[in-house]
């Protein structure tokens, strides 16, 4: 090699594109990563962010630290124990530490850190362009690349409760819409402030302390977020039965949903070895492909002997090892929801529309129904425990909607006369009513 391509190659190394070409994803993550052999060794350093320009300008920073420094000073720069940032001054340097740390489905550290950035980029007004692709101008990278370069002390509990008050007050005076905007608040500040725990905090050595801007931070009521029941399930089940025949995979999804209470990742990943023929159970637990919502989500459902039935000829029929049928390969590191069988959710959808069902998450209302109806026959403890809920609270506030009459009987103890308050005119009152109609009068003389 000439010295001239030798001089050009390393003045190369200098340019952000160069080492744009460099990084790469594990399996694991949305945080890119860069690979260095010199002097007969080779490491890797994570860059700690998850915008290809800034983990760009990370690796061409590494590169030069290591012709200038050598490999001991480097690694002890970069690589403090464990392997960590030795300190968080901005957004991505404390969200990819915390994602580096974190021990769990990359699904639900993602939504946190999305729910963060989200707030931030609100807070400090960065606005992104939805239409634009990741890697153009403006799209999603450079999004991200700005609001991860605020510094973490800026963002304080006054900017945060602002954030919040103007964030509703976007909604308007419709009642509705500022509950519903207020509820979207409190999810996203319940998010972001979970990045700030103590339990993912001291997992992590920074120089400095990090001191949490939700502590002050009170969440708004939510409101009555009680499921309200406008289901006939045995009308929708009969009428799945019938027009559903023909699309068995929207089917299967329908009878899990509403039948055994099963969230939809649940039923995207269900395999057919969760099937208790003989004991007529379904046993939801980690497998390869489905992470479960937490520990309390693992345990066994009953299921009607009659729906098992129509499992068997399901079963009887099966292509593969995944209960719904899919051509989509099952993503369970995916850092999003991601869903093998979309489309049949999508038909799902449509066909629940069309039953006049109008709920926001119409799949999630038949786990809903489900529970409301194990509540009715067998009380709160069985729904949530069927329901496979942290704590019975959770049931209680979101679950369980009021099926049926609760009136207390007593009325039956009446004599039949007693039945009817006689409701005679009073001298010097008010005419006599119209038929069908109640004077107040009379009433309340009779009754008093």
């Amino acid at each position: 090699m000439s010295a001239f391509v030798r001089i050009m190659k390393h003045k190369a190394k200098f340019g952000i594109r160069h080492w744009e070409k460099k990084l790469f994803r594990n399996h694991e993550g949305d945080l890119y990563y860069v690979k260095f052999a010199w002097q007969r060794r080779r490491e890797t350093f994570c860059t700690y962010s998850s915008a290809l320009a800034q983990a760009a300008e990370v690796a061409r920073e590494i590169y030069m630290e290591l012709r200038t420094l050598g490999w001991e000073a480097t690694l002890a720069k970069r690589k403090s124990q464990g392997g960590q940032l030795r300190q968080a001054t901005t957004v991505g340097q404390f969200t990819s530490a915390i994602e580096a740390a974190y021990i769990g489905q990359a699904r639900t550290i993602a939504d946190y850190c999305r729910s963060f950035r989200r707030m931030v980029a609100d807070i400090f007004e960065i606005e992104r362009d939805n239409e634009r692709y990741d890697h153009v101008k403006g799209g999603r990278n450079d999004w991200i690349a700005k609001v991860d370069a605020i510094v973490l002390s800026e963002i304080t509990a006054e900017k945060i409760q602002s954030w919040r008050a103007s964030y509703i007050a976007k909604a308007g005076a419709d009642f509705d819409k500022r509950r519903s905007a207020e509820r979207t608040a409190n999810a996203l500040i319940r998010n972001a402030r979970s990045l700030f725990s103590p339990k993912r905090l001291d997992v992590i050595a920074f120089d400095q302390p990090v001191v949490s801007p939700f502590t002050k931070i009170k969440l708004s009521s939510d409101g009555d977020m009680r499921y309200q029941s406008t289901v006939d399930a045995g009308r929708l089940l009969a009428d799945a039965l019938v027009g559903l025949t023909d699309r068995p995979e929207v089917l299967k999804a329908f009878l899990l949903a509403i039948c055994c209470g099963l969230r939809r990742n649940e039923v995207d990943k269900l395999e057919w070895t969760a099937f208790g023929w003989q004991d007529s159970v379904i046993r939801i637990e980690p497998t390869r492909f489905l992470h479960v919502k937490s520990e309390r989500s693992i345990g066994e459902i009953d299921i009607d002997e009659e729906i098992l039935s129509i499992f068997r000829g399901f079963y009887a029929r099966r292509k593969g090892n995944f209960v719904i049928e899919s051509d989509r390969e099952a993503r369970p590191r995916a850092a999003y929801s991601h869903y093998r069988c979309q489309k049949t959710f999508d038909d799902l959808i449509e066909w629940l529309r069309g039953q006049g069902i109008k709920a926001a998450s119409p799949i999630h209302s038949l786990r809903k129904e489900f529970g409301s109806l194990v509540n009715q026959q067998y009380g709160i403890h069985a729904a949530s425990a069927a329901l496979r809920h942290a704590d019975i609270g959770i049931t209680s506030r979101h679950y369980i909607g009021k099926k049926g009459r609760t009136a207390v009987g007593l009325g039956a103890l009446l004599a039949e006369k007693q039945k009817v308050i006689s409701l005679s005119p009073v001298p010097g009152g008010l005419s006599a009513p119209r038929s069908g109609h109640i004077q107040f009068t009379d009433l309340t003389r009779d009754l008093f």
